[in-house]
């Protein structure tokens, strides 16, 4: 399996986003399905000196996710296109489409998917 790990970040990252992805690459990248991991992070985010030399790892750079204006980052979606992913992990609440790759979001705040959770008032649905 081929994995694409796509950090559509605006050019920074939390701590907890961090150690998300410090746990989570290498412990891909030492499976035995997992043939490459291509990282994609914008480049004002070294993510490839987090971490030891992994040889079925590529780190590769992107331009930093902008809602406006809305335009591809074509270098972005070639490197993909060469890369050749089974599967896309998008750990942000970004919407990333692919015409024939499965993506897969994390979300990290489930509330707003869920009706009907025990006591919330519904002025605390509104906010999330």
């Amino acid at each position: 399996m081929r994995i694409a790990v796509v950090n559509l970040t605006g050019g920074g990252m939390s701590g907890g986003y961090r150690k998300c992805l410090r746990n989570v690459i290498p412990r891909m990248a030492k499976h035995d399905d997992v043939k490459a991991i291509l990282c994609v992070t914008p480049d004002s985010i070294t993510v490839q000196d987090w971490f030891d030399s992994m040889p079925n790892v590529r780190f590769v750079s992107c331009k930093p996710f902008r809602f406006l204006p809305l335009r591809s980052d074509v270098e972005l979606l070639l490197e993909l296109e060469r890369f050749s992913p089974d599967v896309m992990f998008v750990p942000v609440e970004r919407n990333f489409r692919s015409k024939s790759v499965p993506v897969v979001n994390m979300i990290q705040n489930m509330a707003p998917f869920v009706s009907s959770v025990g006591g919330n008032p519904v002025s605390e649905s509104f906010i999330q």
